[in-house]
């Protein structure tokens, strides 16, 4: 039975490690032994080869021992083992990784902060549970190219200062590229706050979103960045932002464009959206910079649905379009700015409008409005 069971386990050790390139596995299933958590990973010394089954239906998996290697413990994909080495975490990299191995619980009261940030920090794709919700009670950093992250329609329930969700910048001042982040949905609880503060190009937020519940808050901000590595080419597909205007509670504002301050002529460029809504925001969105496009999103119940220009960065917004987009029940459907340009807003349907525009630029077009 002994020598059955050693040779059904080989083949399957044989067949896993195929789908596990990272590590290009040899397994020794002699040496293969089973503990119920992964804590208990840092107790156990190892051989090359020697594998280890933990059998804790969320954090568990299979384990390889590694003498030596370019590895870090991380409490999730790699543990210290007793007396050197490590215990390496075998998963395929296509599908990416799981936050509950790093120790997130998404039961609503526990703070995932760290937890999350702990997975992110691996790069590559990262996967939420779906349907669940986070506590999250620090900003979650993301800085490195080519991170995806799957929210799986799950809640960041944010209580902390700043935003839930920050861009940050290399050793090299470069922001990252090549993000997605999808169908995640973020609660904003406290003042001065928001849900993304999006710095990173080339990159795309589909399916998100972001609920504004208090005084003085910004769903996404984009950033601008003096040395010219944000926020550019970005694609945001279908998001939905909701704020409490009808509810009494002021200063939300959608989408917000920001300059960089020290060189306020790096201004977030070339950005796509298609669909989505803005909802009950003092603010729909206020646009800078050039080139930027908004096709088809419905903003409803906004005192004000676009700002195109500012006057706090004097340098130009021009060239940027708003086309096929819905109104209903706002204030004041756009307010051009003095420092806009060659704006224009093409075939927007109005409903409910007490007023179309108010234009203070310079050549600023709008046609076929209804």
């Amino acid at each position: 039975m002994t020598t059955i069971f050693n040779v059904v386990n080989y083949f399957f050790l044989t067949i896993l490690s195929a789908v596990q390139p990272f590590y290009g596995l040899c397994f020794k299933t002699s040496d293969a032994i089973y503990i119920e958590s992964v804590s208990k990973l840092n107790q156990l010394s190892g051989l090359d080869g020697k594998v280890v089954y933990v059998t804790d239906s969320i954090r568990g998996g299979v384990f390889v021992y590694y003498a030596a290697g370019k590895f870090v413990s991380d409490n999730g994909t790699v543990w210290n083992a007793k007396n050197g080495g490590y215990w390496c975490r075998q998963y395929n990299r296509s599908e990416g990784i799981d936050v509950f191995w790093f120790g997130a619980k998404f039961d609503g009261r526990t703070d995932d902060s760290r937890d999350i940030q702990l997975a992110i920090n691996k790069g590559g794709i990262i996967n939420f549970p779906a349907d669940k919700i986070a506590k999250v009670n620090e900003s979650i950093r993301i800085d490195l190219n080519g991170t995806i992250l799957h929210g799986n329609n799950s809640i960041l329930d944010f209580s902390g200062k700043g935003f839930a969700i920050e861009f940050s910048a290399n050793k090299n001042n470069v922001f990252p590229v090549r993000v997605i982040v999808d169908n995640l949905n973020i609660i904003v609880e406290n003042k001065s706050s928001g849900g993304i503060h999006w710095c990173a190009s080339y990159s795309t937020m589909l399916r998100c979103g972001i609920t504004l519940k208090n005084s003085d808050q910004v769903a996404v901000r984009l950033q601008g960045d003096k040395y010219g590595t944000g926020s550019y080419y970005n694609y945001f597909g279908q998001n939905f932002i909701q704020g409490s205007r009808n509810k009494g509670i002021r200063d939300n504002t959608g989408w917000q464009f920001v300059s960089s301050s020290d060189k306020p002529y790096r201004c977030p460029n070339s950005n796509t959206w298609q669909g989505g809504r803005i909802g009950q925001c003092d603010t729909g969105m206020v646009i800078s910079g050039y080139g930027n496009i908004v096709n088809q999103v419905a903003v409803e119940g906004c005192a004000t649905g676009f700002q195109i220009g500012d006057d706090v960065y004097k340098v130009s917004c021009s060239g940027n379009k708003i086309v096929n987009c819905y109104f209903e029940n706002t204030d004041l459907g756009f307010f051009f700015q003095k420092n806009s340009k060659n704006c224009s807003v093409e075939t927007s349907f109005m409903t409910g409008l007490k007023k179309v525009a108010n234009n203070l630029g310079t050549k600023n077009i709008i046609n076929n409005y209804n």
